[in-house]
């Protein structure tokens, strides 16, 4: 079903030039339809390229109950790259100059179209590859950025010298569990984000200049590993003031 291209019968006394204009007795699938299209880019002057476009984009949004400009202006893109890439390729075997002649001046044709309806393009689906390359490298220096704020480098880490990570483990342990001074039904600080407290551990420490592994800290945190009770060097306790 046509659903993209306005036709009309070759009888039709009040067809413009912008219709495409078929036999009463011709089928015709949609790939000739697409076909039919490219000819009429090639038939008409390159001023009329535009209003071209929108002729037929009116008859698709008003044929369709859920219509979108951008599935419109997909649609005729892909079939107008897909023509020049055939074009190109042509060119590049024909070794009859008038020949090559025609088939550069529809390449012509086509570039001049694409520059001509780029204006409807509110999606961004013309973007050069430079330009693609150009906006990915510019979000990768912002994650790098962002990355290097958030990521503390080895020699800035905090060093465990005189201990080891079970005994800071245990302090951040007793730190999680300790109770409310008003309220000993309620803990002081969240117990539920076990994987947090072992990247704090991971990310911001390292033991005797060593890295401290994140599945070892979790371990210790989730109870897969328990810590000694001579591991526990440190008290908290609350003070009233």
């Amino acid at each position: 079903m046509n659903i993209f291209f306005k036709t009309c019968d070759i009888r039709d006394k009040n067809r413009t030039i912008y219709d495409i204009v078929l036999h009463p007795l011709m089928y015709a699938p949609e790939p000739f339809l697409d076909n039919f299209f490219i000819n009429k880019i090639f038939e008409v002057k390159e001023i009329e390229y535009s209003a071209l476009y929108n002729y037929h984009l009116k008859f698709f949004l008003g044929n369709q109950k859920k219509k979108l400009k951008e599935d419109f202006f997909r649609k005729i893109m892909d079939i107008v790259t897909l023509t020049r890439s055939e074009i190109i390729r042509q060119s590049r075997k024909t070794l009859f100059s008038i020949e090559k002649v025609k088939l550069d001046s529809r390449h012509n044709k086509l570039d001049k179209f694409i520059k001509t309806i780029s204006e409807y393009d509110e999606w961004g689906i013309l973007e050069s590859e430079s330009e693609r390359n150009k906006k990915l490298q510019e979000e990768n220096k912002a994650l790098t950025s962002l990355l290097s704020e958030i990521t503390v480098e080895p020699h800035h880490k905090i060093d465990i010298k005189n201990g080891n990570k079970k005994n800071l483990i245990a302090l951040f342990q007793d730190l999680i569990e300790i109770e409310h001074p008003k309220n000993s039904d309620k803990v002081t600080i969240s117990t539920s984000a076990v994987k947090t407290w072992a990247k704090i551990v991971s990310l911001y420490f390292t033991e005797n200049g060593k890295a401290i592994p994140l599945e070892t800290a979790l371990n210790y945190f989730d109870g897969t590993s328990k810590l000694k009770k001579s591991d526990r060097i440190y008290n908290i306790s609350y003070i009233d003031r």
